[in-house]
């Protein structure tokens, strides 16, 4: 679930649906063996954990990233009574605070500017560049995309489409 709804605050209401996330991981290619990562601050809602536990269901192993201290000072809204790190397989911290926001400002009672996105994408392509490097040590070629603003990173991402197109449910699916 992301923002791009209207009114943002429609996504509040959707990942508190229970049995969304279940539908959310049945209409994609998940398959025994699968990893998932499920991106959830607080961890709490029912559309992450139901996401998770569909993924387990089908065999697949599930990373969570989330705020522990966030998530272990809330109570689930789950019907499980669990928090999305409780039904992980793994599970990172982005070390977050409690609400999301990092800074204080003189005159103003909320906490502003959340530093989940900017961490997340951080790990996220930190995670990434590890498991390439992972690839490159046991002799693999890893399929990276380029940049299409690159010479020659059109072709080179077609050609990597025609090989793990249909690994890629996001990109190139028929």
């Amino acid at each position: 679930l992301n923002l791009d709804v209207d009114p943002a605050t429609m996504t509040s209401q959707m990942e508190r649906l229970p049995g969304y996330g279940r539908v959310i991981i049945d209409h994609n290619p998940v398959k025994a063996g699968d990893v998932v990562i499920i991106h959830s601050v607080s961890g709490r809602n029912p559309v992450p954990v139901d996401a998770a536990l569909r993924v387990k269901e089908l065999g697949g192993h599930v990373i969570a990233l989330t705020s522990l201290a966030y998530s272990k000072g809330v109570p689930s809204r789950h019907a499980c009574g669990k928090n999305l790190y409780q039904v992980a397989d793994l599970v990172i911290d982005n070390c977050g605070a409690p609400g999301d926001g990092a800074v204080t400002l003189p005159g103003l009672a909320e906490k502003v500017g959340p530093t989940s996105t900017a961490v997340g994408a951080a790990l996220l392509n930190a995670m990434m560049t590890q498991a390439v490097q992972y690839m490159l040590e046991a002799g693999a070629t890893p399929p990276v995309f380029l940049s299409a603003n690159v010479e020659g990173g059109d072709r080179h991402n077609q050609d990597m489409l025609r090989q793990y197109g249909e690994h890629i449910y996001y990109m190139g699916h028929k």
